[in-house]
């Protein structure tokens, strides 16, 4: 299950992962948060299933943050970590599936988990295996999108390099990317990446480019992307 863990405080964050990795190895904690703000993007990108967050944060509280989630297609289940028990009315009223109060112990942290249940029918069919339809002469294919290296613009469709070459589409970038948020990201105008695939992060002169697992060529971030990238990069 895919966990986002936000709090303004470095030692609770830290805190709440090792009692995860310890004892509820099927969570895996996809990205950590300082702010609401920066939650708001890593939710987006990473689609979590359950966020953890604290309440009183800079920018953005968990409670502004908590209203956000709860307007995502599939929302994930809130659980609110704070020091302060005078919050709990507040935060009763966005639906929390769980309320923690500081310093978290771990027999708390397993009721909420055990409370967490099984995953709503929506989340099981978004993890189902997401797959790409093209065309091959008259006959239709799929391929994985987990299968997908990068996708590159190619006048009014788009290439799709794959472990096991190439196939065209007859899609835009931006519609593959609306519709694969969770395994696609864009790095340039004209390319999207397998962000499973990322690897490494190269600062050049001539800017910044990454490397993919399973390309032998490095790829050009445009300015405009790469907070973002640099952003998801420290959170694998």
């Amino acid at each position: 299950m895919r966990v986002l863990i936000v709090d303004d405080e470095p030692l609770a964050r830290l805190r709440l992962k090792r009692l995860l990795n310890e004892n509820h190895p099927h969570f895996l904690v996809v990205g950590e948060a300082q702010n609401g703000v920066e939650a708001l993007t890593l939710a987006k990108m990473h689609l979590p299933q359950v966020v953890f967050l604290d309440i009183e944060m800079p920018l953005m509280n968990g409670l502004e943050l908590a209203e956000q989630l709860n307007l995502f297609k599939i929302p994930p289940a809130l659980v609110f970590i704070t020091a302060h028990t005078n919050h709990a009315l507040a935060a009763i009223q966005t639906v929390p599936t769980g309320y923690l109060v500081k310093p978290l112990e771990a027999e708390a942290l397993a009721k909420v988990i055990a409370s967490l249940g099984k995953l709503n029918r929506a989340q099981l069919e978004s993890q189902k295996e997401a797959s790409i339809q093209y065309q091959l002469g008259s006959n239709t294919r799929q391929l994985l999108v987990s299968e997908v290296l990068y996708i590159e613009a190619d006048d009014k469709f788009s290439k799709v390099f794959h472990h096991g070459g190439e196939v065209l589409l007859d899609t835009s970038l931006k519609q593959l990317e609306l519709k694969y948020p969770q395994q696609l990201l864009r790095i340039h105008r004209k390319i999207l990446i397998n962000q499973n695939k990322l690897d490494a992060l190269f600062n050049t002169e001539q800017g910044l480019f990454v490397s993919l697992t399973g390309l032998d060529k490095r790829l050009e971030v445009s300015r405009r992307e790469s907070k973002k990238v640099k952003l998801l990069f420290q959170t694998q």
